[in-house]
């Protein structure tokens, strides 16, 4: 009798768990879905007079967006990445043909890109800048814009320059002024070439709750009144060097430099330095001398104990 009911204890206990653990599931997966399709909201507050003057002495700036891992990320037919959960619907899905055959894309929209696009759309004028070949990149660009006209310039895998099995962006073809331009990119190695004109991003696969774009709109408003977008984006150097590059070989001097985390002595440590170095030369001569006098008069002194003769 005791035995049968604590059979069924037990049985009843790991039901319970089961069902427990499964609602548990059930609700975090509904927990992350309204967490990605939740409203976001970037309050755009009218500008003073004096940011209003600001905007009008500067150059409208040029803002070069990567595709793949940045914006969206996809996988074609008989292809799933296992950064990608089976069963995780797609955005849209590309149908396209690649030498005679028809591919099908499944491409994923990083979350709050459709909002980050219409933000800075207002701030910057927006290229696409891709390795990826034109038949896809301009279908995936197509949908992004979604018909609002804000993705005109493009620029894809015949644009980039070859560089050991992988590709770099060159910037100065899209602006000649170097001052005014910059791109955002999960790849460093894409823009080596100018590290001082770009923006770090952790590159996205499929994480429903990631904010990464939203993030990165507080520093867009301010960074579009400065006169020269280097000066505050050199300050990023040491992010693209944990990226896996800073853009620059480490037997460059400023790089050493930063290797030893030392600094660039400035004109003053430099006069002080030698300052310090002609006083204590100047200290060491004179110890030097005394020295030789002292030694000079004991020899004196030795000679005069000395007999006449042997000094002879």
């Amino acid at each position: 009798m005791w035995k049968q009911l604590e059979m069924g204890l037990r049985a009843f206990l790991l039901i319970a768990s089961r069902i427990w653990t499964c609602l548990c599931f059930t609700l975090r997966k509904q927990t992350r879905a309204i967490i990605q399709h939740q409203s976001v909201k970037y309050d755009l507050f009218p500008l003073s007079p004096l940011s209003r003057h600001r905007l009008s002495i500067v150059k409208r700036k040029v803002l070069v967006l990567d595709l793949d891992e940045t914006l969206i990320h996809s996988h074609h037919d008989g292809v799933v990445r296992q950064t990608v959960r089976p069963g995780v619907p797609p955005d849209f899905i590309l149908k396209v043909t690649i030498d005679r055959h028809p591919v099908r894309f499944f491409v994923h929209k990083r979350p709050h890109v459709d909002f980050f696009l219409d933000i800075v759309s207002q701030w910057y004028e927006l290229v696409v800048f891709t390795a990826s070949m034109e038949i896809y990149g301009a279908a995936v660009a197509d949908r992004l814009d979604a018909g609002r006209g804000i993705l005109q310039r493009r620029f894809y895998r015949q644009h980039c320059t070859p560089d050991f099995g992988s590709y770099t962006k060159d910037l100065s073809a899209i602006c000649n002024d170097l001052s005014s331009v910059f791109i955002l990119d999960n790849s460093p190695g894409a823009y080596k070439a100018y590290p001082d004109n770009a923006i770090p991003i952790k590159s996205w696969f499929s994480d429903p709750t990631d904010m990464a774009l939203l993030n990165l709109l507080p520093v867009l408003d301010a960074l579009r009144f400065t006169a020269d977008v280097r000066s505050v984006l050199n300050r990023n150097l040491h992010l693209h060097r944990l990226c896996g590059t800073g853009g620059m070989s480490m037997g460059s001097p400023r790089t050493r430099l930063d290797a030893a985390n030392i600094k660039p002595k400035t004109d003053l440590e430099s006069l002080a330095e030698s300052l310090v170095t002609r006083v204590e030369e100047n200290s060491s001569d004179k110890q030097f001398n005394s020295d030789n006098s002292n030694s000079s008069s004991k020899d004196k002194r030795f000679k005069s104990r000395i007999p006449q003769r042997m000094c002879n």
